[in-house]
């Protein structure tokens, strides 16, 4: 149902059973609300590490008072995440997914959030680290393998995510008119990216290689073969 917890606000189980499992069994209706969240978060396209977070925090708060979250008053959830806030060993991340999963728990349910007078969740206003050309092209030529270099083209080149470049395929890119069809990119983003020279170079390099390996695994598969066929007709004459 979800990936294995070790932390939280309730020591787990001898049998190592989930948070999210031990709600769905001790808790009445948090299976159901964890399955509408499931085909809602499903449909929306959401990734399933969304599901994972917020199940995860709204398991803890419904074993922490031992009832379903949506049933609590607003005096319950400003005490349980003052508690959360007060301790130093948890992480910011546990507050804000807790925050979060309630919203949208009271979305699927069509209920208002603001009865439980959640707080709002200021965002980081962080510049995030960006590399120059020089070091683009210094961490390329530091990379002692053709695959390598290609991944960081793709990513700093094309702006792609590690989750994009992972889904790319061979026929994804036209070297001709120089673009890269993304697949499963974001909503309201284009799919076509232009491709850089450099990476357009890296890309061929290495379709190359991984049609040469293919023709190569080929042929010693037909030698191979040709070879065992010769010495099984050796074998039956020499029988006969």
């Amino acid at each position: 149902m979800e990936t294995k917890q070790t932390t939280g606000l309730r020591p787990m189980d001898t049998d190592y059973v989930t948070i999210v499992e031990q709600a769905c069994g001790k808790i009445t209706g948090f299976a159901e609300l964890y399955k509408e969240m499931e085909r809602a978060i499903s449909i929306t396209g959401k990734s399933k590490s969304t599901l994972i977070n917020y199940s995860r925090q709204l398991a803890h708060l419904a074993l922490h008072y031992n009832c379903f979250p949506l049933n609590l008053d607003s005096e319950q959830v400003m005490d349980y995440l003052h508690l959360v806030k007060s301790r130093g060993t948890t992480s910011a991340t546990f507050f804000k997914f807790t925050v979060y999963g309630m919203r949208y728990a009271c979305r699927l349910r069509g209920l208002e959030y603001k009865q439980y007078s959640l707080p709002a969740i200021e965002k980081d206003q962080k510049l995030p680290v960006v590399l120059n050309g020089t070091e683009v092209k210094a961490l390329m030529a530091a990379c002692k393998l053709l695959k390598h270099r290609l991944i960081i083209g793709l990513c700093y080149g094309c702006g792609l995510r590690c989750s994009e470049v992972r889904n790319l395929q061979l026929g994804d890119v036209d070297l001709e008119r120089g673009m890269l069809h993304v697949k499963q990119s974001l909503p309201r983003l284009p799919s076509g990216v232009k491709v850089p020279k450099t990476v357009a170079f890296h890309w061929a390099k290495c379709c190359a290689v991984v049609l040469l390996n293919i023709f190569l695994r080929n042929t010693r598969t037909n030698i191979y073969l040709k070879a065992t066929r010769k010495n099984a007709c050796r074998n039956a004459e020499r029988s006969g």
